[in-house]
């Protein structure tokens, strides 16, 4: 968005210069002066012209998925999920390897962070949790059903008061996939990190009983829903860095 200013800044810039040798406001300038003067438009025009590159440059990381995203559709299949008040969901879908009817899998919820916002179905994939657990060696090692949902913007997988949580469709969706698949209701698990962590504990906060594990990373929890959470397994991470996520909470 920042990057769309670019244009008007320079043409504003040239907007209030003049527009030939004989405007008055240079009349009384020296020639070494007017050098001076036009070596200053110079260097504010370059400025113009390599902030706009840059910005647009950030512009277009922020639009696009990522090259790790895009590869990941290869093997993630494509879904888009409508329940019966019309809410829609988009989500990504990975299957082990061998897909063996008569076994029961584990299937991990990963819930992206705020650079996964959007609609296009691939921006989600990008996420440390992801890229780990589809590395092949890991795939054969762990294998497991793997759901990416994507939330649009504005929206929340829950946890953040001021943006409406999106938790209701991603269990819709998690219902269905568990009468058409052989999922081990014993052994559900959910991750995600700074949007995603704060949705994280959210999800084994408000359905106690539904999860195994959790990995929130860089997220918080409300402590009122603690009590929910005692036989859920949590592995909670959080740099000292992190500064667009509060810790989590004491005792959670």
């Amino acid at each position: 968005m920042i990057a769309s200013l670019q244009p008007a800044l320079f043409i504003g810039y040239f907007w209030q210069q003049p527009t030939g040798p004989s405007q008055p406001s240079d009349s009384n300038l020296s020639a070494g002066q007017t050098t001076l003067v036009d070596a200053a438009r110079l260097v504010g025009v370059a400025a113009f012209l390599i902030l706009g590159v840059s910005l647009f440059g950030e512009g277009i990381k922020a639009i696009h998925p990522s090259p790790e995203a895009i590869h990941l559709t290869r093997v993630f299949e494509a879904h888009t999920f409508i329940n019966r008040r019309g809410d829609t969901l988009s989500y990504r879908l990975l299957k082990p390897e061998s897909y063996d009817s008569t076994q029961r899998y584990p299937l991990l919820i990963c819930l992206h962070g705020g650079a996964g916002y959007g609609t296009d179905n691939i921006r989600q994939l990008a996420s440390w949790e992801i890229q780990q657990l589809t590395r092949p060696e890991n795939r054969k090692k762990y294998p497991a059903f793997i759901l990416a949902p994507q939330c649009p913007r504005g929206s929340s997988w829950g946890g953040l008061p001021h943006l409406i949580a999106r938790d209701t469709i991603v269990f819709d969706v998690l219902s269905t996939l568990e009468k058409e698949f052989r999922i081990d209701p014993d052994r559900r698990y959910v991750a995600g990190h700074s949007l995603g962590g704060y949705g994280t504990w959210y999800f084994i906060g408000t359905r106690p009983g539904v999860f195994a594990a959790a990995l929130p990373l860089c997220g918080a929890g409300d402590p009122a829903l603690a009590r929910n959470m005692v036989d859920v397994a949590v592995w909670a991470l959080h740099g000292k860095k992190t500064r667009t996520c509060r810790l989590p909470v004491h005792g959670m």
